[in-house]
């Protein structure tokens, strides 16, 4: 019977429901002078503030033993993209992960500790990165999206994209054009506002359709896959490997980010299918040591209602060994 003991977890997650974002209005958006008031533009509704909390108490829940009953700054490394909606879900998580116990109750009306993080400003953030943000990505997603499979994509459904950019007023260059606005969508009728008639012929089925392309489109050459996960997954083989070393005390690394983001967390391990991570969609990755053996087992929930489940890798195995990783991240980063 092999022995096999938890040693680390990396988790990186969605931010919670929130108001639609201004920032992804297009033109003829009969909504466009809204203030999404009580939140605000982009900002989580109190729908996403609990969805973020009670991911971290179902966290504290299957890892309780592990994590133990008293924080410690050593034992937390998180980081949020520089977004407000991903600060507060990260605030969120850490407040149910780690409540105050014995020493570390402070006031006796609030069930709180702070928990520090950091952000790096987007146009410096190159571990989670914020796609807007970085020119040399849009240059080279543009390339190849016009040089590849996107540009025949869209002749392909030119018919339905002409439609969409006639009522919307959108440009609509690429798929991330699709992707931002159906997003948007999304957020507008959970706000509970009535969407324009025109949309009923191509939202949400066929926009989920053209949209689908999109992640894709972000890691479709191994310099775009570098651009967006190659930091982060540098980092957590460095942190992997100081934790095995004893050089680090740390149990969670954890990593406060959009769709995307786990979206191509899930692609560069090989395990991503046809979906959009919804919010507080999540991703685990524990680092084992299973007889003298370390590596990693993935752990993932699409949206809130589902469970967690371990994804198998392409190696048809649940198990990846950390030397097979290490190769992974020095080929991508080549």
């Amino acid at each position: 019977m092999s022995n096999d003991t938890l040693v680390l977890l990396h988790t990186i997650f969605r931010h919670g429901e929130r108001a639609p974002d201004k920032s992804h209005q297009y033109p003829n958006d009969p909504y466009i002078n809204h203030d999404f008031a009580p939140y605000g533009s982009g900002q989580l509704t109190n729908v996403g503030k609990k969805s973020m909390y009670d991911l971290g108490e179902h966290m504290r829940n299957i890892y309780d033993d592990y994590l133990g009953d008293q924080y410690m700054p050593q034992y937390v490394n998180a980081y949020a993209t520089d977004s407000s909606r991903t600060k507060a879900s990260l605030q969120l998580f850490l407040a149910s992960l780690y409540p105050p116990k014995g020493d570390n109750i402070w006031h006796e009306n609030l069930n709180w500790q702070p928990i520090p993080y950091t952000v790096y400003e987007s146009k410096d953030d190159n571990l989670l990165g914020n796609l807007v943000a970085k020119p040399e990505f849009l240059s080279s997603y543009a390339k190849n999206f016009e040089a590849g499979e996107g540009r025949k994509f869209f002749e392909t459904h030119h018919e339905v994209l002409e439609y969409i950019r006639k009522h919307s007023g959108a440009k609509i260059k690429y798929t991330r054009d699709i992707w931002l606005m159906l997003g948007l969508l999304v957020t507008e009728k959970q706000f509970g506002l009535t969407l324009p008639e025109w949309t009923k012929a191509v939202f949400p089925d066929k926009m989920i359709e053209l949209a689908l392309l999109e992640y894709k489109m972000q890691t479709a050459t191994k310099e775009l896959m570098r651009f967006n996960i190659g930091r982060l997954v540098e980092k957590i083989l460095k942190d992997t490997k100081a934790k095995i070393d004893k050089q680090s005390q740390c149990k969670i690394h954890v990593y406060s980010a959009h769709d995307f983001n786990v979206a191509h967390f899930l692609m560069y391990f090989g395990v991503m299918y046809p979906h959009f991570p919804n919010y507080a969609a999540c991703a685990i990755l524990e680092v084992h040591q299973i007889d003298n053996k370390y590596g990693f087992k993935l752990k993932y929930r699409p949206l809130k209602t589902a469970e967690f489940g371990y994804l198998t890798f392409p190696n048809g195995s649940q198990f990846l060994e950390l030397e097979k990783f290490e190769k992974m991240v020095e080929k991508l980063l080549q």
